[in-house]
């Protein structure tokens, strides 16, 4: 969620798999890290400090289908013009409660 207690839009640059080269993915902030363990499909995954990460639904693409991640959202990679796990957002998302 951003400030304003929306949910957010995210992007981040990834390795395209099919050899494309870096290509920017976009998805959806469904929850922000608040220090405690982000579950994805039952699994617990890397245990967060709070705002440090989001919980993700991407969108689906042309060669992928929409899946939920967590995303580690380092300040030194924020709105990057293309390097590898590069992030951008119209706000950076913020701690909220479900």
């Amino acid at each position: 969620m951003t400030k304003s207690g929306t949910p957010g839009q995210l992007e981040v640059c990834y390795e395209h798999s099919h050899g494309q080269g870096f290509l920017w993915c976009s998805g959806t902030v469904v929850k922000v890290s608040d220090g405690t363990n982000i579950v994805v499909n039952g699994k617990v995954t890397k245990l967060h400090k709070a705002n440090e990460a989001v919980l993700v639904k991407w969108d689906a693409t042309e060669s992928e289908e929409s899946c939920v991640t967590s995303q580690e959202l380092k300040d030194n990679l924020h709105n990057k013009n293309n390097p590898k796990n590069a992030w951008r957002c119209e706000e950076k998302p913020v701690e909220m409660t479900l």
